[in-house]
């Protein structure tokens, strides 16, 4: 009896929790027990962390200024070129003893010997340096005079170049000029290079012995020394070293007699007449 009130007891209660709960208990049942949900959590990711790129310093790079170039000139191409002179002073000396006998100023020139065997050499020089340019190269040179009283033969004229100084004066010889005239102070004579000052080395002038050039004279005429090779050594060194310019001699080269030339000077009236040198050269000036 008293595990039948147990039981009851029991009963009553499995039902008011039921009721309490809204339903009624027709049969006790055991409730399964809910499976367990085992929840996956994602394994987290090793997400690599990103090594930081190394940007490169920039360099600065100083721009580069070219420099200038020099752009080479223009090589002129050396033109063959002519040019006239005509002499800066002349003179003739004659033999004389005492040397006191000159031409400075006359209208003309002698060279020869005369029927008595007395000798005259014309004296001409020219200023190269000035008219030509200091890089010429002289290629050609031509010495032009003309004859304005003769005697009947033909002989032969040479030119021989000067070595030392001398001078024009302001002697003046009369009539024909043939002989002369009274010497001045600074003329050059037979014997003074300048008169009563210099003397020549040589009666008769200092001058090189083997000729630059040689001309036949005849009659009335222009005639002309025509270029060699002499000549133009000539020119070209009184290009080089002006200071050593003195001219040339014109000297009869057989000494003799009756020989005598007469030329125009630098001084004659007739500028067509008078004494010029034609020089050609090629300069890049």
């Amino acid at each position: 009896m008293h595990n039948s009130y147990l039981n009851y007891r029991i009963i009553l209660l499995l039902n008011l929790i039921f009721l309490t709960c809204g339903g009624e208990v027709e049969n006790l049942t055991s409730t399964p027990v809910p499976t367990a949900i085992t929840a996956t959590v994602p394994v987290p990711v090793s997400v690599e962390t990103p090594t930081p790129m190394q940007v490169p310093t920039a360099t600065i790079v100083p721009t580069q200024i070219p420099s200038p170039t020099t752009q080479p000139r223009p090589t002129k191409t050396p033109t063959t070129k002519t040019v006239s002179l005509g002499a800066i002073r002349d003179n003739t000396i004659y033999e004389d003893p005492k040397g006191e006998v000159s031409n400075g100023l006359g209208f003309h020139l002698f060279s020869g010997q005369t029927k008595k065997g007395k000798q005259r050499r014309t004296l001409l020089a020219f200023d190269v340096a000035k008219a030509l340019p200091s890089s010429a190269v002289i290629s050609s040179a031509e010495l032009t005079l003309n004859v304005s009283r003769t005697s009947s033969d033909a002989f032969e004229f040479a030119l021989h170049r000067i070595v030392q100084d001398w001078g024009e004066g302001d002697s003046d010889a009369a009539r024909n000029e043939g002989d002369g005239g009274k010497a001045e102070v600074g003329d050059a004579t037979w014997l003074y290079r300048t008169y009563q000052s210099v003397l020549w080395a040589s009666p008769g002038g200092d001058f090189v012995k083997i000729p630059s050039a040689t001309a036949t004279i005849d009659d009335l005429d222009t005639y002309r020394w025509l270029s060699t090779s002499k000549m133009v050594s000539d020119v070209q060194s009184w290009i080089e070293d002006p200071d050593t310019n003195f001219g040339w001699a014109i000297i009869e080269s057989g000494n003799s007699n009756h020989s005598t030339k007469r030329f125009d000077s630098r001084e004659n009236p007739s500028a067509t007449y008078r004494p010029t040198l034609i020089i050609g050269y090629t300069s890049s000036d």
